[in-house]
């Protein structure tokens, strides 16, 4: 409630003292509310930053998880089907070596990550490859992955630790299958060797920023390849240097996770994801560093920091000016309390239609607008205080009169209705008032505005026409407790609800989007007020999308 005091002594001196007082607290919260808005804002900034630079490592995670998977099993399926030609070509007593040979360079011809495919016998003397063997005899015996081949007929797929290839004369990761004869004896490897420098270009060929990096780490936390290296390829193999948070998140058996943290080689701290892949003994790491994700908010921050100083200075520069506005504003306002009839030509000439109704109901003052919008004089009104109810249009006037039985209240009030103006056209009004006060505290009527309002009326009945007849679905949802509170004829038809079904409901009835973290957050900011395009699937009644 706003009580407006008439004839009140106008005091210079005081309201100057209160104006300095009020615009220096004014000053002093605006830059402090300014400052504590922008670092909010930056930390928000900052935390999503950080949150886009983990959502892209676990996204990138997983898809040299898939390709590393995809990788293994299409060498698994080559290496079977070697071995199963020479266990063929075994039964019939004589082993075709030129076939074999052309059948290990077709196979690597779709493994592009292969850099040699070969076989040995049950000695470790390797006998087949792709593109020939060496005139030396070279002999894999002593390999762990031969070993275990050799040792346990059940060994399956054995991916060995990084070795220096003897013919090859590169580090490779080493895949294998054992050679079983019919009657179950051993007869050799096959097996196919990865470089270290074909895993280092496959994750070269990630985008992970200036000082970002993508490591293979074995089960027992060794570096087997890193990007970008630290050394040379294999200088830095079976390094165990790693973070204190990674080892204990692994520790603690979890094969997946996303945390920040300086890194074991490095120490430069990043946002790490890493995954363990169930059927490869390996850690897959991707860390995006904060100095690369964080560059730009940097140079935000420094921006909104300069911006802060010099709002500070303009506010103070905005103070003083204001303050002299303010002191002329004074001197201006004292020449007006002694002109009266400047203030009636104020009054008179405001747009709306403006006036003071007595404390008895009286008319003791109506600006001119009151024709312009009635089609009525002033003088009409205030020979006749009833026309003010008289002119209500007739389906209204409970409306009004509901309104005028609170004449008295110490309250504001605000009602829309319509009025018939001189020569019957109808227009909508809103109506607003507030009690007005002496001095001493004694009801002294109230004071009046009403304006036209028949233009928004007629949009706002437009519009809803539209609502209800478009053919496209609408609805309306409380950003208050998030649940529909409208819909139009065509959404209920699109999901086969009526509109006393949907009213009051949460939006997960019809919401069909399988990412419900997505819904969420597209909720959270409808509901903040931000403007939101998004697709998206809805659920009909019967279930269908």
């Amino acid at each position: 409630m706003g009580d407006a005091m008439i004839n009140k002594p106008f005091d210079r001196e005081n309201s100057t003292s209160s104006i300095i007082k009020r615009l220096a607290l004014t000053v002093l919260l605006v830059n402090l509310f300014v400052a504590v808005l922008a670092m909010n804002w930056l930390n928000h900034s900052k935390l999503q930053d950080q949150e886009d630079a983990a959502v892209t490592t676990r996204n990138i995670s997983q898809l040299l998880e898939q390709h590393l998977i995809d990788v293994a099993d299409k060498i698994d399926i080559s290496l079977l089907a070697a071995a199963e030609e020479v266990r063929r070509q075994s039964t019939k007593g004589t082993v075709d070596t030129q076939a074999l040979n052309a059948l290990l360079a077709r196979l690597k011809t779709y493994l592009p990550d292969v850099t040699s495919m070969r076989i040995t016998d049950a000695k470790g003397e390797v006998k087949y490859g792709n593109g020939g063997i060496p005139d030396t005899r070279v002999n894999v015996a002593d390999r762990e992955y031969f070993i275990a081949q050799r040792d346990n007929p059940k060994a399956g797929l054995v991916i060995a630790t990084p070795v220096l290839a003897r013919i090859d004369k590169k580090w490779v990761v080493t895949m294998s299958r054992g050679i079983r004869s019919a009657d179950g004896s051993f007869g050799g490897v096959v097996y196919a060797n990865i470089a270290l420098e074909q895993l280092s270009k496959t994750f070269s060929s990630v985008d992970i920023g200036k000082n970002g990096v993508v490591g293979l780490r074995d089960k027992d936390f060794g570096l087997i390849v890193r990007h970008p290296e630290p050394k040379s390829i294999g200088e830095s193999i079976g390094n165990k240097a790693a973070s204190p948070k990674f080892l204990e998140l692994t520790k603690a058996g979890q094969t997946s996770a996303t945390y920040i943290a300086p890194a074991g080689i490095d120490n430069i701290e990043r946002v790490f994801s890493f995954r363990k892949p169930a059927s490869l003994p390996y850690f897959i790491i991707v860390g995006l560093a904060s100095d690369d994700y964080l560059a730009e908010w940097r140079n935000q921050a420094s921006n909104v920091l300069a911006l802060l100083v010099l709002f500070f200075m303009f506010t103070l520069l905005l103070s003083w000016f204001f303050y002299r506005a303010w002191m002329r504003l004074i001197t201006i306002s004292a020449a007006l309390a002694e002109q009266k009839d400047t203030l009636r030509i104020v009054a008179d000439y405001t747009y709306d239609w403006e006036y003071w109704q007595g404390a008895n109901r009286e008319i003791l003052y109506m600006n001119p607008s009151c024709e312009k919008i009635t089609g009525y004089s002033q003088a009409e009104f205030i020979s006749d205080p009833g026309l003010l109810e008289s002119i209500v249009y007739p389906d209204d006037r409970h409306l009004a009169q509901k309104h005028i039985s609170g004449f008295e209240s110490r309250d504001d009030d605000n009602v829309d209705f319509r009025i018939v103006r001189r020569g019957g056209e109808i227009r909508w009004i809103a109506h607003g008032c507030r009690p007005v006060f002496g001095v001493d505290g004694k009801f002294m009527g109230r004071r009046v505005s009403n304006r036209d309002v028949s233009e928004r009326k007629q949009a706002e009945a437009e519009f809803r026409t539209i609502v209800q007849t478009t053919s496209d679905g609408f609805w309306l949802i409380s950003a208050q407790s998030g649940l529909i509170v409208d819909v139009n004829p065509a959404y209920c038809i699109m999901t086969g609800y009526g509109s006393e079904e949907l009213l009051n409901q949460p939006v997960t009835l019809v919401e069909a989007e399988h990412d419900q973290e997505k819904v969420k957050r597209n909720i959270q900011t409808i509901m903040r007020g931000e403007p939101l395009l998004f697709g998206t699937r809805h659920r009909r009644k019967d279930g269908s999308l």
